[in-house]
């Protein structure tokens, strides 16, 4: 982990661990994302995962691109798609998917 979690993160994390899904029902501000992010780069160092699709409300989906920058270990690439982009923000979203 990149940043110390607090103890009920680690509570959720040790009770994600192993599970197909698991649902982080935690109030507003308690780290729910962060606790995603270390869940999400654990299973990227286990070889479990190669990549995270986060589907957010507009005004969260930015913020997920500010927090893999505080607390994710793991090298990533990130953007975000709104349905008003602009050609230049849509371009930068195909070629993150893009394989090849």
């Amino acid at each position: 982990m990149k940043t110390t979690p607090f103890a009920h993160q680690l509570e959720a994390l040790k009770q994600m661990k192993g599970k197909k899904a698991f649902a982080l029902l935690m109030e507003q501000g308690t780290g729910k994302t962060k606790g995603a992010i270390d869940d999400a780069a654990r299973l990227y160092e286990e070889g479990e995962i190669e990549a995270m699709l986060v589907i957010a409300p507009n005004g969260v989906h930015r913020n997920w691109i500010d927090e893999l920058e505080i607390h994710c270990p793991c090298p990533y690439a990130a953007t975000y798609f709104t349905s008003n982009m602009k050609k230049a923000e849509r371009d930068a979203v195909e070629k993150l998917l893009d394989p090849t």
